[in-house]
């Protein structure tokens, strides 16, 4: 059941995604979409308390039935209580500062290098995390 005020809207939360150079994002949502290990998730203001670990995706922020911001974030957790939802990732980016070209190409070079046979176990799971990162950061912009 979805949380009204007295006018007939949505209540809202705060919404904070944090990485370690600031705090990208702090504001009201009456809906926020994440992209949990599982698959999507929404939470809504009064939500039960949980703490998830976030994919590399997209987090929507809505208002009533509106998307008010689109956050590509690179995995990290995030933290549900009732009145807020606070994402601790070690990137996060708007959609429009993705700059398509450059990800593209990053894609391409670390795509080949996970190919290559000679490369180390360690280092073949790091590049597989980067390649995803990517590719996640390639499909938020809608051009891929």
């Amino acid at each position: 059941i979805m949380a009204e005020d007295k006018t007939g809207h949505l209540e809202k939360f705060l919404v904070e995604i944090v990485t370690p150079d600031n705090i990208k994002f702090s504001g009201k949502a009456a809906l926020a979409v994440f992209p949990g290990i599982e698959g999507e998730f929404g939470v809504l203001i009064n939500h039960v308390p949980l703490v998830s670990i976030l994919m590399p995706g997209v987090i929507c922020l809505y208002d009533a039935n509106e998307i008010i911001k689109e956050i590509f974030v690179s995995g990290g957790f995030v933290e549900v209580s009732a009145t807020k939802s606070i994402v601790l990732a070690e990137e996060a980016l708007f959609i429009d500062e993705i700059n398509f070209p450059k990800t593209e190409e990053a894609f391409k070079k670390i795509k080949s290098q996970v190919e290559e046979s000679y490369i180390s176990y360690e280092k073949k799971l790091n590049l597989e995390k980067e390649k995803q990162i990517l590719e996640a950061k390639l499909y938020a912009t809608g051009k891929y």
